[in-house]
C-alpha cells in the first residue's frame, strides 16, 4: 500500500541531502503543520507546490528526485 506520508518524508530527506532545504521544508510543514480540511485540499497543493518546484528547477533535479516526485504525482493525480 502507498502511503503517500512516507513517501514525502522519504523525499524530504532526499531534498535535503541534495541540498534543497527551501522546498523540503516547505514539503514538511504542509504534510505536517498545516491543518487541512480534507485530503484532496492537501493533495492539490502538494501538486502545486511539487509543479512550482520542477519549473523553478528548470530541470535541475537529479533522477533519484525526479522518479520520486514522479512516482508522488502519479499518486496524487489519481485522487485529484
Amino acid at each position: 500500500m502507498y502511503d503517500i506520508y512516507h513517501e514525502i518524508d522519504n523525499l524530504v530527506k532526499e531534498l535535503k541531502i541534495h541540498g534543497m532545504e527551501d522546498f523540503a521544508d516547505i514539503l514538511s510543514h504542509r504534510v505536517h503543520k498545516v491543518s487541512w480540511t480534507s485530503s484532496s485540499e492537501l493533495f492539490e497543493e502538494l501538486n502545486k507546490q511539487i509543479d512550482s518546484f520542477v519549473i523553478e528547477r528548470n530541470g535541475d533535479i537529479s533522477e533519484s528526485i525526479s522518479m520520486q516526485l514522479s512516482e508522488i504525482k502519479d499518486y496524487l493525480r489519481r485522487y485529484l
